[in-house]
């Protein structure tokens, strides 16, 4: 997932429901940005808009992906972290 929504979710996640000028000032992000990324995240329900145009993450939605990622990733979908060696 991409590192600004990463952000953006933990943010909601652990302080609530928060607006998109809350959201832009508190991640020093543009406010174009900001909704860009909600507007992405809750086209797909990792996040919903609730009254007063807040918005909140979808705990159970974002445990489901993290877990399918997770799930990949140990699965074999994704291709092996290669070892660092010193020689």
């Amino acid at each position: 997932m991409n590192r600004t929504r990463t952000r953006i979710l933990r943010v909601l996640l652990l302080e609530g429901p928060a607006t998109c000028p809350e959201l832009s000032s508190k991640l020093l992000l543009s406010l174009s940005a900001t909704r860009r990324h909600l507007n992405l995240m809750a086209s797909v329900g990792l996040i919903e808009c609730v009254p007063a145009r807040r918005f909140r993450a979808s705990p159970e939605k974002v445990r489901g992906e993290a877990e399918a990622i997770s799930a990949a990733y140990l699965g074999g979908v994704m291709p092996p972290v290669c070892p660092v060696t010193t020689e």
